[in-house]
């Protein structure tokens, strides 16, 4: 039952940011959790890992169709906080789990490839990121792929 918790706790958390672009707390998850449900923190810790997977996802759908990095500016100054920074902040945190205490715990047996996957994912959206602000330059204002037909196809050269 420990993964179905875990997948659970990666929508509720993801639907969080979305609302609020801030991590939901344990102590708030485990109240949406059904009745008779318990949520662990090895379950939460895991959920927040997965987590990581669907922010990037989101990350780079937004990048691909809007042209620009999610985020928001902070309501007490002009400071703009990005999904990238938010990333950087999880991963930062997640790497500094002290995972040696956990023994047997679902945490121990799973957290190397987590850690890992999450990594791989934070630098996705590193790279996009890095990409849209580079190639944004290079391009002309108002620049739009070619998307027509006429172009030579692979089999003319």
């Amino acid at each position: 039952m420990s993964h179905g918790i875990q997948e659970f706790m990666e929508a509720i958390s993801f639907q969080h940011y979305l609302q609020t672009q801030t991590l939901i707390k344990l102590d708030e998850a485990s109240r949406i959790i059904s009745e008779g449900i318990q949520l662990t923190l090895d379950d939460y810790i895991m959920g927040i890992f997965d987590l990581v997977g669907e922010l990037m996802r989101f990350a780079i759908t937004t990048m691909a169709t809007s042209g620009s990095l999610p985020g928001s500016v902070e309501a007490d100054s002009s400071t703009e906080r990005t999904i990238l920074m938010d990333l950087w902040s999880l991963r930062a945190h997640l790497e500094a789990l002290d995972v040696s205490s956990s023994g047997g715990s679902g945490l121990g047996k799973d957290i190397e490839k987590k850690m890992e996957v999450m990594k791989t994912c934070v630098n996705k959206v590193e790279t996009a990121a890095y990409g849209m602000t580079i190639r944004g330059r290079e391009r002309p204002k108002g620049w739009v792929p070619d998307t027509s037909d006429d172009q030579p196809s692979m089999e003319s050269y």
